[in-house]
């Protein structure tokens, strides 16, 4: 979906930190750069996004990759975690969902989840602990079906019981994390659930 128009406007973008390569193209219906393709050399995946990009150098000054936006600002990327618009700081939007898991033992057997335990880290060094994360449950019996959603449910370092209550019932189970406050930094670790076996079927 590039505007044949303007190839002359792509522009590559190496982010030799993280061995990634970006191409920043304009969309069909735009006449400047605001969309890209990603591909990082380490893992061997590609991503893509919205994103208006005209200039990039992968090293600068400051040590870390520096571009020239299309609305006319400059911006140091891999810095902080927060997101700006020109000098608006806006939420570093971020989401991830897996795909379904299979939670109890037989493949036949229906689970009955009635708490998850969160294991988070909610700050950086020398930060404030304050991160706020919303987890969503999708279930379904068969990976083909249309799932059924629980949540999204917040959590926090210092939510009071230490646990989410549910009332999850299925045989496959796929979770979506995302956030979108600023300021804040948080890592997953390792999600625990308290199931029991809830018949066949």
């Amino acid at each position: 979906n590039v505007n044949q128009d303007y190839l002359e406007k792509i522009r590559v973008a190496v982010n030799s930190d993280f061995g990634e390569i970006a191409w920043f193209y304009p969309s069909t219906n735009s006449n400047e750069n605001d969309s890209y393709v990603k591909y990082n050399t380490q893992l061997q995946q590609w991503d893509y996004g919205s994103l208006g990009r005209t200039a990039w150098i992968d090293q600068s000054v400051f040590g870390d990759p520096i571009a020239a936006g299309t609305d006319n600002y400059i911006y140091r990327h891999e810095v902080g975690n927060d997101a700006y618009r020109g000098v608006n700081q806006l939420p570093m939007l971020s989401s991830f969902r897996t795909g379904y898991s299979q939670v109890g033992d037989e493949a036949d057997h229906l689970v009955f989840i009635d708490q998850i335990w969160p294991d988070m880290k909610w700050g950086s060094y020398n930060h404030a602990e304050d991160a706020t994360v919303n987890i969503t449950f999708y279930t379904t019996d068969y990976p083909t079906n249309d799932p059924v959603v629980h949540g999204p449910y917040t959590m926090t370092k210092g939510m009071n019981p230490p646990y989410i209550s549910t009332r999850i019932r299925a045989r496959l189970v796929a979770i979506e994390i995302s956030s979108n406050d600023t300021g804040t930094f948080w890592r997953m670790g390792n999600i625990r659930y308290r199931y029991q076996a809830d018949g066949r079927f």
